[in-house]
């Protein structure tokens, strides 16, 4: 038997579940390998005290030295940190970082490129062409407005 299949057999041995051939081996190689023989020990030791239904005594003045010394670790520094990002970003792990850069970094792109020609003059054979705002931003409901009208300073302003 090998250090690795002890120390994977070692709980079950404890507690009884293996088999007699199983058992012998593990005893045999505990026999000849002193760190598993003290592993061994100390599961055994182990499993007595859990096997009684009294729980070791606390020793008096052991929540308030467990408090004191809570008290007296500082709160970690964070390092390299950027001020002006919202709160909500630092408390977010690595990979959501990466995650919501990618995705800001993808939408930005596709922005771009659909919107790529909207403001631009179309060309044709003819010469320049401006294009019509009322078909481009959809704002036919617009065309029978009264002269004068709200709508129509909209329109004249934005050609």
């Amino acid at each position: 038997m090998k250090c690795s299949d002890f120390n994977k057999a070692i709980n079950r041995s404890a507690d009884g579940e293996m088999t007699e051939t199983a058992h012998a081996a593990m005893q045999k190689h505990a026999g000849e390998c002193p760190a598993c023989r003290r592993r061994l020990q100390e599961i055994h030791r182990l499993s007595a005290i859990l096997a009684t239904d009294r729980a070791p005594d606390v020793p008096p003045g052991f929540a308030a030295a467990v408090m004191k010394r809570a008290r007296t670790i500082a709160e970690p520094q964070r390092v390299g940190t950027i001020s002006f990002l919202p709160a909500w970003w630092h408390a977010m792990t690595h990979p959501a970082r990466i995650a919501a850069a990618a995705m800001f970094a993808v939408s930005m792109g596709l922005g771009a490129l659909m919107g790529w020609d909207a403001g631009r003059t179309r060309t044709s054979p003819l010469g320049a062409v401006k294009p019509d705002l009322v078909a481009q931003y959809s704002l036919d409901y617009f065309e029978e407005a009264p002269a004068g009208s709200l709508a129509q300073v909209y329109l004249a302003l934005a050609e």
